[in-house]
């Protein structure tokens, strides 16, 4: 019999702008650890974010606050040849 594994998708929480080195603002760092209380207790295998600042400051809170000692997992952008009116297009039709 094979297990169920669930994977958790989650979005930073909010941040300063729509730049790259964004960081959370203060809403968001509050977001982040509301998330990591709620998430506590819950098995996982590792937490992995993107490398902008808002993922990893997300991905952090969100550790620290299950109690994780391990570090997030930063994952490489990956080139895209969707535009952002595509992307856009694309996540508000799921």
């Amino acid at each position: 019999m094979v297990g169920t594994k669930l994977l958790y998708l989650v979005r930073h929480g909010e941040s300063g702008g729509d730049t790259e080195c964004s960081e959370l603002t203060e809403t968001g760092r509050h977001q982040a650890a509301l998330l990591g209380e709620r998430l506590r207790g819950v098995p996982s295998t590792g937490i992995h974010h993107s490398p902008l600042a808002r993922a990893a400051q997300t991905a952090a809170i969100v550790g620290a606050r299950r109690g994780n000692s391990k570090k997030g997992r930063r994952r490489q952008r990956q080139p895209s040849n969707i535009s952002p009116d595509q992307a856009t297009s694309i996540s508000t039709n799921w």
